[in-house]
C-alpha cells in the first residue's frame, strides 16, 4: 500500500486513549521513509498503520477507510465468535463432521494439526 499526502485515513484510537477524542478522518500532511504523518498530530508507521508510541502504547491505528476498518472489526469479531464455540465444545467433535472436515478447515485457517503422515 502506498500512502500519499493528502490522502484521508479513518483514524481508530486505542481503547486507552478514547478520552481524547473520537475515531476520526486524518489527513496525510507527510510522507517519510518511515512515518506518515496525520493532521490530528499523531504519525503512523508506513506498514502497519499503527500510530508512534513515543515508548508508551499507541495512541491508535489508521486504516485506508472507515468501510476497511468495520470490515476488519466484523472479520475479528466472528474469529472470536468461531474460537468461543470451538473452546465450548468440550465433548469432542460434532456429529457428522469427519476427520477428513476437520483436516480442511484447518486447512483453510492455515492451522497446522502436528500430525505424523
Amino acid at each position: 500500500m502506498t500512502i500519499t499526502v493528502g490522502q484521508e485515513l479513518w483514524f481508530v484510537y486505542s481503547d486507552h486513549y478514547h478520552r481524547r477524542g473520537k475515531d476520526e478522518v486524518a489527513k496525510v500532511t507527510k510522507v517519510g521513509r518511515k512515518w506518515a504523518e496525520l493532521s490530528n498530530g499523531y504519525r503512523v508507521d508506513l506498514h502497519t498503520l499503527i500510530a508512534e508510541g513515543a515508548g508508551y502504547s499507541s495512541a491508535g491505528r489508521a486504516h485506508v477507510s472507515r468501510a476497511h476498518w468495520e470490515e476488519e472489526k466484523r472479520r475479528k469479531g466472528a474469529w472470536e465468535a468461531l474460537r468461543g464455540r470451538l473452546r465450548e465444545a468440550w465433548g469432542g467433535p460434532p456429529r457428522g463432521i469427519s476427520t477428513e472436515n476437520i483436516r480442511a478447515a484447518a486447512a483453510l485457517l492455515g492451522i497446522g494439526l502436528g500430525e505424523k503422515p
